[in-house]
């Protein structure tokens, strides 16, 4: 994710916030979810470390997305970041997403069921896959990971504003 202006970014299960903070820059915003409140806590420290003042972390179940967001005063955010445990994100947290709306998703996961259920589902709420790439960072394992990056539909935007 290469960006010129300041961007909204949120860091779904963050963690301690490894993906959100690789990618923002001081200009950035960026909103770190994580429900672990020992990593949401390691998240805080590594943004000062970073000296990314615009990074807040929250402790929050995944399905209150929305409500974080708006606590936070994010709406239609141009990065969605999200690597969910193994058991995906579900429908609940999927329909949060397609509500939120934001411009483009990176979706990191290690499990293949799971990221192409919830592709699907993304997909079917106003995004396509742009490109998906696997990494082996467990050689002589059977598990990868997959980095997919989705963006919304031209319709799925226009649709969108006309309910604004």
């Amino acid at each position: 994710f290469r960006h010129t202006q300041p961007a909204d970014i949120v860091d779904l299960y963050c963690g301690v916030g490894g993906l959100g903070l690789a990618v923002a820059t001081p200009a950035d915003r960026l909103l770190g979810i994580e429900a672990s409140k020992s990593a949401v806590s390691c998240a805080r420290a590594n943004a000062r470390r970073a000296h990314l003042r615009g990074a807040s972390f929250v402790s929050r179940p995944a399905a209150e997305l929305l409500a974080a967001c708006r606590e936070a005063g994010m709406s239609a955010p141009d990065l969605l970041l999200t690597n969910p445990p193994r058991r995906g994100m579900g429908t609940a947290v999927v329909e949060q997403i397609r509500k939120l709306a934001p411009a483009r998703i990176v979706y990191v996961s290690c499990n293949p069921t799971t990221l192409r259920r919830d592709l699907d589902r993304l997909c079917a709420g106003g995004y396509e896959l742009d490109r998906a790439q696997l990494f082996d960072m467990l050689p002589q394992t059977p598990h990868i990971e997959t980095m997919a990056v989705l963006s919304r539909r031209a319709e799925a935007e226009s649709s969108s504003e006309a309910r604004s």
